[in-house]
């Protein structure tokens, strides 16, 4: 069983820990794939020493995808790739040294499914550990994991294990703009399987295998607050198609009967937050979300308040 790690690489600052994460794992079958998006500085040059692991693979793209398409270079990476199952992470993340050999362990005994997800530990820019997320079953319906999602139970990106194959089949990472909501669709199109040999849901390993790290330069913590909802809500949109669809087929008494009012109040409670945000950097956002309330599913008077709120608090 051949693991694909796939690093879609811009920044240097914790770059070479990442790399060195994964040649740290105890379980030796992997391939290692790093995609430079153009990056002004030079992350071949922080690779160089690990390219003498075969292992170890770097590719640099000729034109940046940039932030709002950094899928783009998610699916890049997918390209390259050999393996049999595929982990996507940050340049500045780290894998545990077991990782791989516990999601090994849990693919083997459950082989049958699309999607796997290892235990996260969230770490500040110094790398330690400011919190250790909950243990989850030890499988989940695609329903169920979505319907906790947004119940608000963290997750990115890395900590879910794709089988390769399959993420190929449903057109790789789902795109959306910042990435945000992509690791939601994507997790969740992997957990459906594929209605024959590879099983609806995802299996969860609870033992820590990943480590996401919180600092100043991420996406999560820029002020993009208009492309992060507009993201959302093209995720929103998707979702509502979807649940009607699963709604009026054969699964959908398995769909959890508050999982529509669930959806609705995490979408509003994301809406309100970050019309509140944008207004506070741009008090003349109030005039572009007012325009754009219908959309969002706000009303006046939610960004009304939201804008007065903003204001006087400045946060």
């Amino acid at each position: 069983m051949k693991f694909s790690v796939a690093i879609p690489a811009f920044r240097p600052r914790f770059f070479r820990e990442a790399v060195e994460s994964v040649l740290a794992q105890s379980y030796a079958d992997w391939e290692l794939v790093i995609v430079d998006d153009a990056s002004p500085d030079d992350l071949r040059a922080i690779a160089e020493p690990f390219l003498a692991d075969d292992r170890v693979r770097f590719y640099r793209n000729e034109v940046n995808f940039g932030a709002v398409n950094v899928v783009d270079n998610w699916n890049r990476c997918l390209e390259y790739c050999t393996g049999d199952y595929i982990i996507c992470m940050g340049d500045d993340d780290r894998l545990l040294p077991n990782c791989l050999e516990h999601l090994c362990a849990a693919i083997e005994l459950s082989p049958n499914y699309g999607l796997y997800h290892t235990r996260t530990q969230i770490i500040s820019e110094s790398g330690a550990v400011v919190e250790t997320l909950l243990e989850r079953p030890e499988r989940e319906s695609s329903l169920e994991m979505i319907c906790e999602r947004w119940r608000g139970r963290s997750q990115f990106i890395g900590d879910f294990c794709f089988k390769l194959d399959l993420l190929r089949k449903n057109g790789g990472f789902f795109k959306l703009p910042l990435a945000w909501g992509s690791d939601d669709v994507s997790a969740y199109i992997a957990a459906k399987g594929d209605g024959s040999k590879i099983k609806d849901g995802v299996i969860n390993v609870n033992a820590i295998g990943f480590q996401y790290r919180t600092n100043g330069a991420t996406i999560s913590s820029d002020n993009s607050y208009r492309i992060k909802l507009n993201a959302l809500l093209e995720s929103a949109e998707w979702f509502e198609r979807e649940l009607a669809l699963r709604s009026n087929s054969a699964d959908g008494a398995a769909c959890p009967s508050d999982m529509l009012k669930v959806f609705s109040e995490r979408f509003r409670s994301y809406a309100k937050f970050y019309v509140r945000k944008d207004i506070v950097n741009d008090k003349t956002a109030i005039k572009y979300w007012l325009s754009r309330r219908k959309q969002i599913g706000l009303t006046v008077w939610d960004i009304s308040l939201g804008s007065l709120k903003a204001l006087i608090t400045k946060r």
